[in-house]
C-alpha cells in the first residue's frame, strides 16, 4: 500500500465541536489553511508541481541534471548550509542543476551542539534565525525540520518570509521506527504533500556505505571551506557515521509502493546491485 495520504486527509479537522476554546482554535488552523491556499501562499506551491530533490552525493557534480529541471519544477535540497550570511551552493552544483531551492529539509541543530562532528561541521549548516534571514533572501518557502526533538526551538525563531513546519504525522510516526537520515524522512514528507512526481537525484546513500562521506565529493555540500575533515573521516570508518546501508531496503520498499518517485539510473544500477532488487518497472530519469 502506499505511504501517501490523500490530499484532504492531511487537513486538520475538528471531530468534537464541542470542546470548546480547543474546538475554535482547531477551526481556525482549518481557515488558515484554506486562506493560504487562495492566496497562493506556502501552503499551496506543491499541489500538482513536479518536485526535484537534490542530494549531496558527487554525483551533482559529475552529471549535469540542468536540462531536465524546469523553471516550473520544485527544488529542494538537504541541511542547505549558509557561508558569510549568505546560501553557500558549490558553483558546479548550482550549474549541473539549479541555482534554486524552495524546501529544505533540515536536522535542525544549533551550532551550540557538542562533539567532535558538531564542532567541525555546524558553523555552516546550524538552524538560527540568520539561517532563515538567508534563506528568505535566497528564495526559500519553506523550511521543514527534519529532527522532532528539535522542532520546538526552531519554531520559535524569526520566521519573515519562510514558513518553519514540522515533519507531516506520517513522516514522524515511520521515524520512530529507528534513527533515519535527514533525506529518507525528507523523501517520505514530501511525498505527503499533493505533489505530482518527485524526481531524486544526488541520493546515493554514499554508495550502500563503501564511500566515506567526506572523502568524495560530499565534504564541498557539507562540510567548511578550507576545513580539515580527517579526524570526521576516521571516526566515520570507526562509528559508523553516515553509513545508511540499512536504508536501502527502505527506500527500494517505498520505490516499489509509490508510483510518483522517478530516479536516476545510477541509483536504480545501486539498488539492484546492493540488494539484487528487479526494478523493471520503476520510473527512471531520461538522460539519453
Amino acid at each position: 500500500m502506499s505511504f501517501i495520504a490523500a490530499p484532504d486527509q492531511s487537513r486538520p479537522s475538528i471531530h468534537n465541536p464541542g470542546q470548546g476554546a480547543k474546538a475554535r482554535r482547531m477551526a481556525a488552523v482549518v481557515v488558515l489553511w484554506a486562506a493560504l491556499g487562495r492566496a497562493g501562499g506556502v501552503g499551496d506551491i506543491y499541489r500538482d508541481k513536479r518536485m526535484v530533490l537534490v542530494g549531496p552525493s558527487k554525483q551533482v557534480t559529475q552529471s549535469n541534471f540542468s536540462s531536465y529541471i524546469t523553471e516550473d519544477d520544485l527544488i529542494v535540497r538537504l541541511n542547505l548550509k549558509v557561508v558569510d550570511g549568505s546560501v553557500w551552493i558549490p558553483p558546479k552544483v548550482a550549474s549541473f542543476t539549479s541555482p534554486r531551492t524552495h524546501v529544505v529539509c533540515h536536522h535542525s541543530a544549533p551550532h551550540t551542539e557538542k562533539g567532535l562532528f558538531n564542532e567541525a561541521v555546524r558553523k555552516e549548516d546550524a538552524m538560527h534565525d540568520y539561517t532563515l534571514q538567508a534563506y528568505h533572501r535566497h528564495g526559500v518557502k519553506e523550511m521543514v525540520c527534519a529532527e522532532p526533538a528539535r522542532c520546538d526551538r526552531v519554531i520559535k525563531l524569526r520566521t519573515k518570509g519562510v514558513k518553519v513546519s514540522r515533519l507531516q504525522p506520517d513522516t514522524i510516526r515511520f521515524s520512530k521506527k529507528r534513527q533515519y537520515s535527514t533525506g529518507l524522512k525528507c523523501i517520505r514528507d514530501m511525498l505527503c504533500r499533493p505533489i505530482l512526481e518527485l524526481v531524486i537525484i544526488g541520493c546515493d546513500w554514499h554508495m550502500g556505505g563503501k564511500v566515506l562521506s567526506y572523502q568524495e565529493g560530499y565534504n564541498e555540500l557539507a562540510a567548511p571551506k578550507g576545513k580539515d575533515m580527517s579526524k570526521i573521516t576516521v571516526a566515520e570508518q570507526e562509528g559508523g557515521w553516515h553509513n545508511f546501508t540499512n536504508e536501502l531496503r527502505v527506500f527500494e520498499n517505498l520505490l516499489k509502493t509509490e508510483p510518483r518517485l522517478t530516479i536516476t539510473q545510477h541509483l536504480k544500477d545501486l539498488l539492484e546491485s546492493n540488494l539484487k532488487s528487479d526494478l523493471a518497472n520503476v520510473r527512471i530519469l531520461d538522460m539519453v
